[in-house]
């Protein structure tokens, strides 16, 4: 009789951990969907010289780092005439593999891998990269920092909880 109860139990154990599992997948669907959306309006934004939007999203780590937002506005105009006099201008944007979420003790992050297609003065370029986003582990809005900025050798400077073993996607800039 008990053995029943016990295997019914399991049964019952099994189909709620499925439940969470979908429940869990979806989520995780719905925050790889966001990530991504957000690195698009950033990177749509850098090509258009749209220095509010990219604001909006960058980590206030590295707009104090910058002397705050109005100088980080002042020096992303300087950026986008450079992109400009060399004729910049976005093919496209891929994601090569999917975002990697991981927790630390106060934040959770997120390196969302990119494929970025270019012209730069009449020239194809191919750039993999990244975006690191953070957020409180709470949850909230992600913000994020460029790949150029933040790697294994300073990562644990911005955010002390950052996991140790994690390995950054290798980046690369080709013709």
């Amino acid at each position: 009789m008990r053995s029943r109860s016990f295997v019914k139990f399991l049964g019952c154990a099994a189909a709620l951990f499925a439940q969470q599992g979908i429940a869990f997948a979806e989520l995780k669907s719905a925050e790889t969907a966001r990530v991504q959306s957000d690195v698009r309006a950033i990177t749509r934004a850098v090509y258009t010289g749209d220095a509010k939007t990219v604001l909006r999203y960058t980590h206030t780590k590295v707009l104090d780092q910058m002397g705050g937002a109005e100088t980080a506005e002042r020096m992303l105009g300087e950026v986008f005439s450079i992109f400009k006099a060399a004729e910049t201008e976005l093919e496209s944007q891929s994601f090569p593999s999917a975002p990697v979420f991981l927790k630390g003790r106060q934040h959770e992050f997120v390196i969302v891998p990119t494929l970025t297609k270019m012209k730069v003065a009449g020239q194809s370029v191919e750039s993999l990269h990244y975006q690191f986003g953070a957020r409180p582990a709470a949850g909230g809005r992600w913000l994020y920092i460029d790949g150029a900025r933040i790697d294994a050798s300073n990562v644990r400077k911005f955010f002390p909880d950052f996991p140790k073993d994690y390995e950054f996607p290798k980046k690369s800039l080709s013709k």
